[in-house]
């Protein structure tokens, strides 16, 4: 889809206000020329040697009527080009958000998360703006033909010579449509830049001024910065000043031609006075056409550019008609989920010859089976970079298999990422995402539980006890992504927020990473107690591994053994050795 396209389906999105909109715009750009004819008819009728009769009171009611009418369409074009604003703008970050959310949940995005927040704010704002000048130009176009239609019926030589300017207008813009675009593409790209820079700053100030790298991280951001503010000023003095100096002169040249042939025919009788005022006006608001028309079309040029990019926040080559597509509604979206969602609770997860491999690289996992039966835990290990983490991914769609298939209940799933989702499935990271807000929002999650809910889930993340010395207890505030906890706190809140829904089957990536040992296994032991809960873990401590059903190693993305931990301990060399981190734990905790 072209961007012509793509402007033409966002005013297909809601045609009627936009056909409001174009309305109110000719009417606010046509009642300011009616004051000029008014006056030009009336300085005829004076020329002609009328008084002030009943046709000059006409004339007057008639200006009157104009202003209130200039005045009234005003606040409507107001209002509703507010309306057009927020909602294309809104449409364009709503629809952008929508392909990220569509994405396997595990890949990256193809840009930074600054750039990504700076395409989805000043890019989606960029093309709101045009939208709304376009309809200021619908209005200043037929601005333009009234008054070129009665300035025709007048003088046709003279008003030829003011639709010079605008011919000289858009050939203008013609030539220089790739410089505009190319300036412009490139200021983005830096403000980008800068974003993401700026980003990683606030996330690592403390690894910053522990390597002593606070100057030379503020050269860099000068350095971003500056290259932003030159490329930013040379887009904005190519796209604006000079073009609108050009502009502004070319008009002013046909004012005055205009002007000097008026004289001339002022003389010989072929132009009143009248047409000489109405001459004088209509040309101030010809100008203010072709300067709006042309940065008009320098603004397209540049809203051009804001789609490619918001396009480019997601490669998944849906295009631009993904971009402007009319938004699905909730409940549309809820109707195909639960067409594809397999009936009934958990009683086997079943996966068979799964295979995924990283883009760029031969690493990932190849043929893995896998089999995980309710009331089981089952801990995936290995070495680093075996794939353990990559399983759990591509288990829960969080990644697109390359090849095999995943069952639930005998029932193939074709889309996980769809149907292993709370209240069926839930996973936990092995570094969670924490939220700005309160334990109770992240244990939540915007979800509507009971009180009863949400103290189950604390008491079986070995959550309770920690509450119970925070100052606000649930409502204490977490910090941006959950800085004013311990790494451990943090797990457990993550934890929480999966049992608060009490899910079918669990998925820990390494959970107990950040745990001591009698925090662990006292987490293991509250979520095995019934023997009712399914988990799938990842984890290389003892604990996890002498607690599970069965332990599956992997090595190089296969699978090399898989049983009860003592029965392959003393054969798989991933198992021969207790985990150092267990042995300090134990020496400290004195068993």
């Amino acid at each position: 889809m072209s961007h012509l396209k793509a402007t033409f389906a966002l005013i297909r999105r809601a045609p009627g206000w936009f056909a409001l909109s174009a309305v109110l715009q000719i009417m606010r750009s046509v009642f300011p020329l009616v004051p000029a004819l008014v006056v030009s008819i009336a300085f005829d009728r004076l020329a002609e040697g009328s008084g002030l009769n009943e046709g000059m009171w006409v004339l007057f009611a008639v200006l009157i009527g104009a202003v209130l009418g200039r005045v009234g369409s005003l606040f409507g074009s107001v209002a509703v080009d507010g309306w057009t604003d927020s909602t294309t703008g809104g449409l364009l970050i709503r629809n952008t958000v929508a392909r990220v959310f569509r994405r396997p949940g595990a890949e990256a995005l193809p840009h930074s998360t600054g750039s990504t927040v700076n395409r989805l704010t000043t890019d989606s704002q960029t093309v709101a703006d045009m939208m709304v000048s376009t309809m200021v130009v619908v209005g200043s176009t037929a601005q333009a033909l009234f008054a070129l239609g009665v300035m025709a019926s007048v003088d046709v030589v003279l008003t030829v010579l003011v639709v010079v300017p605008v011919f000289a207008a858009g050939l203008l813009i013609t030539f220089t449509s790739k410089q505009i675009k190319r300036h412009y593409a490139r200021s983005r790209e830096a403000a980008g830049e800068v974003s993401s820079m700026l980003r990683e700053v606030f996330r690592a100030v403390q690894a910053i001024k522990l390597a002593d790298g606070v100057d030379r991280v503020t050269d860099r951001v000068r350095e971003l910065s500056e290259t932003r503010r030159a490329r930013t000023l040379k887009s904005r003095l190519f796209s604006q000043v000079m073009l609108g100096a050009v502009f502004n002169s070319t008009s002013g040249l046909g004012a005055g031609l205009v002007m000097l042939l008026a004289v001339s025919r002022l003389r010989d009788g072929t132009l009143t006075v009248g047409g000489i005022v109405l001459f004088v006006s209509y040309l101030v608001w010809i100008t203010e056409f072709t300067t709006l028309f042309s940065q008009s079309l320098a603004e397209y040029k540049q809203a051009a550019v804001s789609m490619t990019r918001l396009d480019e926040v997601v490669d998944d080559g849906a295009g631009l008609a993904a971009l402007v597509a009319a938004p699905t509604s909730r409940s549309a979206v809820a109707a195909v989920s639960r067409d594809t969602s397999p009936v009934g609770p958990l009683t086997q997860l079943s996966a068979r010859q799964l295979t995924y491999r990283h883009p760029g690289s031969d690493r990932g996992i190849e043929g893995v089976d896998l089999d995980v039966r309710r009331g089981e835990l089952v801990v995936v290990t290995g070495g680093v970079g075996a794939g353990k983490t990559t399983l759990l991914r591509v288990l829960i769609g969080a990644l697109d298999r390359d090849a095999g298939t995943i069952e639930w209940n005998g029932v193939e799933v074709d889309r996980p990422s769809e149907v292993l989702i709370p209240p069926r499935c839930a996973y936990t990271p092995q570094v969670p995402y924490l939220m700005t807000g309160s334990v109770r929002d992240n244990i939540t999650a915007g979800v509507d539980v009971t009180e009863a809910d949400i103290e189950r889930a604390a008491y079986l993340s070995v959550l309770d006890a920690d509450l119970a010395t925070m100052p606000d207890g649930l409502a204490t505030r977490v910090g941006p992504r959950g800085t004013t906890l311990s790494g451990g706190q943090a797990q457990r809140v993550a934890a929480a927020q999966m049992l608060v829904r009490n899910p079918d089957l669990l998925v820990f990536d390494d959970i107990s990473s950040a745990l001591d040992v009698n925090t662990e296994r006292e987490l293991w032991h509250r979520l095995r107690a019934d023997g009712t809960r399914t988990c799938l873990a990842v984890s290389h401590r003892e604990i996890a591994l002498a607690q599970a059903d069965r332990v599956v190693v992997l090595r190089d993305g296969k699978v090399v053994a898989s049983g009860r931990y003592e029965d392959i301990r003393d054969s798989v060399p991933e198992l021969s050795h207790a985990d150092p981190t267990d042995l300090v734990d134990n020496l400290v905790s004195g068993q």
